[in-house]
């Protein structure tokens, strides 16, 4: 799987991928505060939960296997991982 790099400037916040589930397109995006990656989950559409999903990557490789991870859970459960709804259906 290969990340796009949409890069902001200002912020240095990259996009990583996407995803839609049933009630909307996600956007999982990078940025790196203090030297590290951190990656996050956010609304497509701008409004909406933002999520703070991983950080620390050792390298490419597990950073890609975590992209490729997080959409099949997004796929599988119909929502986004880290939400409320998720952790519903996970634990219900």
């Amino acid at each position: 799987m290969a990340a796009t790099a949409a890069v902001d400037s200002q912020s240095q916040v990259c996009e990583l991928g996407r995803y839609v589930v049933p009630d909307e397109a996600r956007l999982l995006v990078g940025q790196r505060i203090d030297g590290t990656v951190h990656v996050f989950d956010w609304p497509a559409a701008g409004r909406g939960r933002r999520y703070h999903v991983e950080a620390g990557f050792e390298s490419k490789a597990e950073l890609a296997v975590l992209l490729a991870e997080y959409r099949c859970r997004a796929e599988r459960l119909g929502v986004c991982p880290m939400s409320r709804a998720a952790i519903d259906r996970a634990c219900g």
